[in-house]
């Protein structure tokens, strides 16, 4: 047995058992930090790689933050899977989608970049490429390629050949950049490239280089200056499902369902007008009046009925799985826990709406 006998050794131990207590905990912490910077290290390098079955095999079932859900989202989008499949995973608001939009640090502008370019924001994601190329203060392969593809959809050729002949002098470069001559000072063969042509109408919406204010208000314009882009038009859909907007996502169906990206709605959109239909449609207009709004108002949303979901995309299969849920729903709100009553809908936009509570992490 250890007595510590004195004032001054007693104060001596505290000290001691602090500083252990402190440095325990900065270990540890440190560690947590070291871990999730390697987990996104190693997102970014199967990005790099476009292993996108690998990113949803790998990280499907274990999230740990929004940043780790951008990649998730983003193999999802490429895969062209994003709206069908959005709530077979966790997601958590629209910053599941493009987190840290502002952040200067390597490995997310690295992360920003790619989630731009596929969200068709052709201007940022050449700015934010270039800053992830000069943080490393190196080049990085897979941002070079990108600034120089659009720099090609803008019909910059002078500077796509800079960066052309850069990248021929690495050894692991030079194949792939040898193969992009053939664009330059080639307007057709640049509209006939799936990527560099649907990255060039992705432009027709910008006024200025660079067009980045928010994520949402960039997708509009986007999927309007060019109809095509399936990409654009999901992360559009996703956003607006993300963050609960069903006003929006009526909106946007109804202005844009049947152009070329939009033939057919993916469920959760389709689960999203079948909700607000109904929520509206069974409303008391007097009820609602009273509760502050404007008889037009719910006489508007009143108009997107089921006779017009069913002209916009949504199926009668839809229309019997939404009953199905009402009538579980009904029995779920008496229950002590309608989460679990409901769990045969956890893949579903209507349990991501009623449980689901939006964080900012």
């Amino acid at each position: 047995k250890i007595t510590v006998k004195g004032f001054a050794a007693r104060i001596g131990i505290c000290v001691l058992s602090t500083a252990v207590t402190v440095l325990t905990f900065m270990y540890f912490n440190d560690a947590f930090k070291s871990e999730s910077k390697m987990r996104l290290y190693r997102l970014e390098c199967l990005a790099t790689n476009g292993d996108w079955d690998e990113i949803i095999h790998l990280h499907g079932k274990d999230v740990r933050s929004q940043n780790e859900a951008n990649y998730l989202n983003l193999a999802l989008a490429e895969k062209g899977l994003l709206a069908e499949d959005l709530f077979k995973y966790r997601q958590n608001g629209p910053l599941s989608l493009i987190n840290d939009v502002k952040s200067q640090n390597d490995i997310d502008l690295l992360r920003l970049s790619r989630v731009l370019f596929a969200m068709g924001n052709m201007g940022a994601a050449q700015s934010t490429a270039f800053n992830a190329d000069l943080a490393f203060g190196d080049h990085v392969p897979s941002m070079l390629k990108m600034i120089t593809q659009i720099d090609l959809m803008r019909g910059s050729y002078l500077t796509a050949e800079k960066y052309l002949r850069l990248m021929e002098k690495s050894p692991f470069q030079s194949k792939w950049a040898a193969s992009q001559r053939a664009f330059l000072n080639n307007d057709e063969a640049v509209m006939n490239d799936a990527t560099l042509g649907n990255g060039r109408r992705d432009l027709n919406c910008e006024d200025a280089l660079v067009l980045y204010t928010n994520p949402m208000d960039d997708l509009f314009r986007i999927v309007d200056a060019n109809p095509n882009d399936t990409k654009a038009m999901e992360y559009a859909l996703s956003y607006l499902l993300l963050a609960k907007d069903m006003d929006n996502v009526v909106q946007f169906v109804d202005k844009r369902f049947g152009v070329p990206a939009l033939k057919t709605l993916p469920t959760p959109v389709q689960d999203c007008l079948l909700f607000y239909s109904d929520y509206f449609g069974t409303m008391d207009v007097d009820f609602a009046i009273s509760h502050g709004m404007a008889r037009e108002e719910v006489e508007q949303r009143q108009a997107f009925d089921l006779d017009w979901c069913l002209t916009h995309g949504v199926t009668k299969e839809n229309v019997n799985r939404f009953r199905s849920f009402k009538e579980k729903y009904g029995k779920a709100a008496q229950s002590q826990n309608p989460k679990v009553s409901l769990a045969s809908f956890r893949d579903t936009f209507w349990y991501y709406l009623l449980f689901t509570q939006i964080t900012d992490n």
